[in-house]
């Protein structure tokens, strides 16, 4: 029988479905990809999560000796990782620290240590290969056994995302490496509410930078919505749960990932959270995995305590009332919250 070739779906028919078909009892998905996103890791652990089903997924990650690792995706590796929240999908993660890097895509599905499916083929475990990608990518099936060599081999030469030498060991970067030219910075088309850096001497020099209002058009934090989306005792929900409203161009605009499409957002203070837009028209921005992540993270920059009641007059007394994103790629941004006497 000729391999299967996976064109379109790549993300169910090869990375969801196998796990439904109940004639070969998979628990296990390894990876081998040249890059990964936390925000591709934190959609995967999602979608079996809410489906209930027992998977571990054991990713190694190939070009981190080569190209680095941006820092919100080395953070988001980690959190999913040491998450107890999910003790159903299990997820390990794993840079490869020595010989050649390693820009292969292997998927290998697993009936506990015995492999039973595998694919290889063009389609890095990143959202923007598998779920809105731009380009074709394709996947073929493989020879699993041979596949399953394939990863242990070079899981002898990587290192666990958590192990405290990984800074030591490779670059971990703000942006990607990459050259941008002055004149594409420059000319970059507009979008209203977005504002590109151009000062070559920013840290975000070449990023689309947008400012998220905190407080509404009168200038007050609504008390059961946004900050203070948990503030509804009838319901007895977590006071804590949170949202930030997304208003006018920014909304409409392609700034954020479109909606159920996750993102991972690192701060100012090096907090890392997976997000997603959600709601009416795509209107909020939620942490997925725990409605109240948001509102703790923003209760505790303010000085104040879990589940408190978040006013106007909170936010003016840190300083500021807006947050501001920059954009680091489709599935990675950065989020200010800083003071502004300091310096980022």
């Amino acid at each position: 029988m000729k391999p299967k070739l996976l064109v379109g779906n790549l993300y169910k028919d090869a990375l969801i479905n196998p796990l439904f078909d109940g004639t070969l009892g998979l628990n296990k998905l390894l990876i081998v990809s040249g890059y990964a996103t936390a925000a591709m890791a934190s959609r995967h652990v999602t979608d079996f999560v809410e489906k209930e089903k027992r998977v571990h997924i054991d990713l190694l990650y190939g070009m981190a000796k080569k190209d680095g690792i941006l820092r919100s995706v080395h953070l988001g590796f980690n959190k999913i990782a040491s998450s107890n929240n999910n003790p159903n999908c299990k997820f390990t993660c794993s840079y490869i620290a020595e010989g050649e890097p390693v820009h292969a895509k292997i998927y290998i599905w697993c009936k506990d240590d015995q492999p039973v499916l595998a694919f290889t083929g063009s389609a890095n475990y990143t959202e923007s290969a598998f779920i809105c990608s731009w380009r074709k990518e394709v996947l073929t099936e493989t020879n699993p056994i041979h596949a399953s060599e394939f990863f242990n081999s070079l899981k002898r030469d990587a290192i666990c995302c958590s192990d405290p030498s990984v800074t030591d060991r490779f670059k971990i970067l703000l942006k990607e490496n990459k050259a941008l030219l002055d004149e594409d910075v420059a000319n970059a088309n507009a979008i209203d509410g977005v504002q590109r850096i151009v000062d070559a001497d920013s840290q975000f020099y070449g990023l689309d930078k947008a400012t998220v209002s905190l407080v509404d058009r009168r200038g007050r934090v609504p008390e059961r919505s946004n900050l203070n989306w948990g503030q509804r005792p009838e319901y007895n929900r977590d006071k804590n749960q949170a949202y930030l409203a997304l208003r006018g161009a920014i909304k409409s605009s392609n700034f954020f990932p479109p909606r159920g499409v996750h993102f991972t957002v690192l701060t100012d203070d090096n907090h890392s959270m997976q997000c997603v837009r959600a709601q009416e028209q795509d209107k909020a921005i939620h942490t997925p995995h725990d409605n109240a992540e948001l509102g703790r993270y923003f209760r505790k920059r303010l000085g104040l305590v879990s589940g408190a009641l978040v006013t106007a007059a909170d936010l003016n007394r840190y300083g500021r009332t807006t947050v501001d994103f920059y954009k680091i790629d489709a599935e990675n941004y950065y989020m200010d919250f800083s003071r502004p006497q300091q310096t980022i």
